[in-house]
């Protein structure tokens, strides 16, 4: 878990790459002139899905959850506690494609279902609330995204963001909607998944320019990954006409940088 004065160092960090306008925000409101573009897992929910790694020699597996895996991935056969393990293709099995594109099996349906059964004060990420308050207005709905590292399909991620709009309904007589299947972004299969998030930012902030939006927001648990968004803004800052601010969540923080542009 990352410490409110690694964050505020990793903001001090941005702004040496690039002359931007930095502050602490607390993202509360919605309106429909506002993307957001949030990671899934530690993000808007703690789910059950397990990452497998292997002891090296021998084989044995052992089990780990996204956020420790977000922690330590680095370090794993390097140093430190998983010195003597090892990442293999059948390491992230539940995170990717079940069955036929056209049938009901989703292992990430099946996780929101087992996440479901639990009290919610345990599964409920960070930016939960701020995302399910896009989803509560249609016009909102449709400037959602989730962009994750899951191998998923969207066919897959829409069966089980339909078990938590039932769930939702029938628990609180909370009404939402879901985003657009287009807007769920799966980048697994890039060799480095923070530098693909970089880059589907930047796709979207040129999307969006010249249009209603006013706002982008991206959101992660991951430093790695607000790092390379962050740098990735940076970039094209000279383009932006927009506001970008890149968000870093945890269970209990939460920084951002903003990007206002020099037009």
């Amino acid at each position: 878990m990352m410490t409110r004065n690694k964050s505020l160092i990793l903001i001090l960090s941005y702004l040496l790459i690039s002359c931007v306008q930095v502050q602490t925000i607390h993202s509360e409101g919605i309106d429909a002139e506002k993307v957001l573009v949030s990671d899934w897992d530690d993000t808007i929910a703690y789910m059950p899905t397990k990452i497998f790694l292997f002891k090296k020699h021998t084989g044995e597996t052992l089990e780990v959850s996204t956020g420790e895996y977000a922690n330590e991935g680095k370090a794993i056969g390097k140093k430190g506690k998983y010195l003597n393990y090892q990442i293999k293709n059948e390491s992230f099995k539940f995170f990717s494609v079940a069955g036929e594109l056209d049938d009901q099996e989703s292992y990430f349906k099946d996780d929101v279902v087992s996440m479901l059964q639990r009290p919610q004060n345990e599964w409920k990420g960070p930016y939960f609330d701020n995302v399910i308050k896009m989803l509560s207005n249609p016009q909102t709905a449709e400037l959602t995204y989730i962009l994750t590292a899951r191998g998923h399909s969207s066919y897959e991620i829409m069966l089980g963001l339909n078990k938590l709009k039932s769930h939702l309904q029938q628990t609180s007589g909370l009404q939402i909607m879901l985003p657009p299947e287009q807007n769920l972004l799966m980048v697994s299969a890039a060799a480095d998944v923070p530098k693909k998030k970089g880059e589907e930012m930047v796709r979207l902030i040129r999307k969006y320019a010249g249009t209603k939006v006013k706002i982008i927001e991206f959101v992660d648990d991951d430093f790695k990954n607000t790092d390379a968004v962050a740098k990735a803004v940076a970039e094209i800052q000279n383009e932006l006409k927009i506001k970008i601010i890149v968000t870093h969540v945890s269970r209990n923080s939460r920084s951002s940088v903003v990007f206002t542009g020099l037009n």
